[in-house]
């Protein structure tokens, strides 16, 4: 049974629903960017598409600091053993990378807004 915490052998379900949560949030805010992009003046969702887009925005913002937050706190699980430790240095980098993309993302989101 998985933990709501971290171990060193496993990822806890805490960790793993914020992932897929974010990973979800992230499919549907780029779905309704390009659905907004074709809508006219005249159509209904013309001011309330922008709305939409702006709340679960600043939701997934809240989330993906909790995100961050949490990962700085817990214990990461030690799964890759296998690998040398220059791949296990790319791939933190890469995953902080991958954090920074997607704040800087949110955050010209915001000011475009």
């Amino acid at each position: 049974m998985i933990s709501i915490n971290n171990s060193s052998k496993q990822w806890g379900w805490l960790t793993i629903s914020i992932h897929w949560l974010t990973a979800a949030t992230v499919i549907c805010l780029f779905g309704l960017g390009l659905w907004m992009v074709e809508l006219t003046y005249y159509d209904p969702w013309y001011k309330q598409g922008p709305v939409l887009h702006k709340s679960i925005g600043v939701t997934l913002f809240l989330l993906t600091l909790i995100r961050f937050i949490w990962r700085l706190v817990t214990v990461v699980p030690d799964d890759l053993p296998s690998h040398k430790p220059w791949e296990r240095t790319i791939a933190g980098v890469v995953h902080f990378a991958l954090y920074l993309l997607l704040f800087m993302v949110m955050f010209s989101g915001y000011l475009i807004s």
